[in-house]
């Protein structure tokens, strides 16, 4: 990697990882869900399942598209960190990135669902449309798995109390 990708991947993790987390944690708080799995019949109220179509898809025919409707809702926070689009859908636990003008993979967007599964294990699943060339597209969504994997590691891994 050269420096400027790593740079790029601090950048991302810094901005994306922490705050995706805290919704993780905060979905993990509001549901009650305990670390032993819950009954399948225990899914949470609203909660997409894995395999519903909401969740495996990406829903929109462009980037462009999933951007607009996203900014027409009300239910949903939309900020800009450090030129990328970062889309809060608290309402389907998804959270949204759109890649800045002039980033290699633009325009691109990856839309990451919180599911719970049968067994009440929560996951995250991922789709995206890339728009860009197929290099810097497999680049990106590389980089994304990645923060995923991070993001599951840190919710497995017991954390000291900060009190």
């Amino acid at each position: 990697m050269t420096a400027s990708l790593l740079d790029m991947l601090k950048i991302r993790w810094a901005i994306v990882t922490p705050w995706f987390t805290a919704l993780l944690l905060l979905v993990l708080a509001d549901s009650g869900a305990h670390a032993s799995p819950r009954p399948a019949n225990s899914m949470l109220e609203g909660h997409p399942k894995p395999d519903s179509e909401y969740a495996k898809t990406f829903g929109y025919p462009t980037v462009a598209a999933a951007l607009l409707a996203l900014r027409a809702r009300r239910d949903v926070s939309i900020s800009e960190q450090k030129g990328w689009t970062i889309v809060d859908d608290k309402p389907n636990y998804t959270i949204w990135s759109f890649t800045p003008q002039g980033h290699p993979a633009h325009p691109t967007g990856v839309k990451r669902v919180i599911v719970q599964d049968g067994s009440g294990a929560l996951r995250i699943i991922m789709t995206e449309r890339c728009e860009a060339e197929a290099t810097a597209c497999e680049r990106l969504l590389k980089d994304f798995r990645v923060l995923n994997e991070r993001v599951r590691e840190e919710i497995r891994s017991p954390q000291p109390s900060k009190y």
